[in-house]
């Protein structure tokens, strides 16, 4: 938000629709491609800007990540401490008691159990609070001008889903990780293929200037605030990468 603000302040005038850029950028660097979407339809953003932010992102974005695997971590270690083994907490240190050791599951395995028989139930439950959510969302979005409906409605729907996720109901239906996790995977490969690489041909070179001065403006403040706090560096780039 800080290195947006700024970049916001030396673009103005210079982007067009600057603030719906700002926007989105807020969010795809908080939360990713989902959260972008989300942020585009409740500003009721241009679909040109969302596209051509989506395609600059994955480009630039590739580049980054590139930089993170490679020359980020000799670069940094220069000025930030080195990792402590001895400050690594063992794998079953949480308080948790394994409640949540199904989430480290990535497999095919984990996503297959999401269509066998003895978890058709669950599954049908989660999909269920999910529609659930998904109506509290809409429902309360009539209440407000039509101006406000489309913000309300993202902003309801999330808290909605906070809100149950309190639920014992809902916290013992295991298969909701991987539902929704495959949900999200679904909706990132369709927000893929709108991407568009012709744009690269006819660049707006100031937007694109703006996304790439964003990601080494936070690179740079985030690895200060982690040389502030005696942060490691192989912690700096796991966060950043992530």
């Amino acid at each position: 938000m800080i290195i947006t603000t700024i970049l916001s302040l030396l673009f103005d005038g210079r982007i067009e629709h600057l603030w719906q850029v700002a926007g989105l950028a807020v969010g795809a660097y908080t939360g990713g491609g989902p959260n972008m979407a989300a942020i585009s339809a409740a500003i009721e953003g241009e679909q040109s800007v969302f596209i051509t932010m989506t395609s600059y992102d994955i480009l630039l974005s590739a580049l980054y990540l590139l930089f993170v695997v490679s020359l980020a971590k000799p670069l940094f270690s220069r000025f930030l401490k080195a990792f402590n083994e001895s400050e690594k907490l063992p794998l079953n240190s949480t308080s948790g008691g394994g409640l949540f050791d199904h989430l480290s599951d990535e497999s095919s395995h984990a996503y297959k159990q999401l269509v066998s028989k003895e978890n058709v139930l669950n599954v049908a439950s989660v999909l269920g609070f999910a529609v659930l959510a998904l109506v509290i969302g809409i429902g309360l979005s009539q209440l407000f001008p039509k101006s406000m409906s489309s913000v309300v409605t993202i902003v309801a729907i999330t808290s909605a889903g906070l809100g149950l996720s309190f639920f014992p109901q809902v916290k013992r239906l295991k298969q909701s990780f991987h539902c929704g996790m495959y949900l999200v995977l679904v909706f990132c490969f369709t927000m893929g293929t709108m991407t568009n690489l012709e744009i690269l041909s006819a660049l707006n070179v100031e937007l694109f200037l703006f996304i790439a001065l964003l990601l080494v403006g936070t690179l740079i403040l985030h690895a200060s605030l982690c040389k502030l706090f005696k942060v490691d560096t192989d912690t700096f780039l796991i966060s950043s990468a992530a």
